[in-house]
């Protein structure tokens, strides 16, 4: 998709904004998912380089990691409550993220006040990017 609207945009010469979805499993792989993190790092790749070759040309490119989020597709894994747990277990703000909670990432990366902001990733992950819970008590 960034592809396809990135060459729209530079054939109308307006500059604008893309914005790229990726994971926090790019900043905290885990076990067993090996493709999934293969293919967030690719778009956090694609992110940083469409950065480097747009910006000149007014496109700015950036992209959101979000953390744990309840949506219809995940909806089954974080029924298990012992995956509710695990995900409360590793998350600062102990909770799971809604799609909502990406929203107000995506209007400032897409207002004027990103303007000076291109080939970053925001991490919207409840605190899980930070590091993980000691065990000792």
């Amino acid at each position: 998709a960034s592809m396809l609207f990135g060459s729209q945009m530079l054939k109308a010469g307006l500059g604008g904004c893309i914005i790229n979805v990726d994971s926090f499993v790019t900043a905290s792989l885990l076990k067993h998912v090996l493709p999934y993190s293969m293919s967030k790092g690719a778009i956090q790749a694609l992110t940083k380089g469409l950065a480097l070759e747009w910006g000149p040309r007014g496109i700015r490119v950036n992209g959101i990691a979000p953390g744990l989020i309840l949506t219809p597709i995940s909806e089954a894994l974080w029924k298990q409550p012992h995956m509710q747990q695990w995900a409360l277990d590793q998350t600062p703000l102990q909770r799971m993220g809604d799609v909502e909670d990406l929203v107000g990432a995506a209007i400032f990366l897409a207002s004027p006040a990103a303007s000076f902001m291109t080939g970053q990733t925001l991490r919207v992950d409840g605190g899980l990017s930070a590091g993980r819970h000691w065990p000792i008590t």
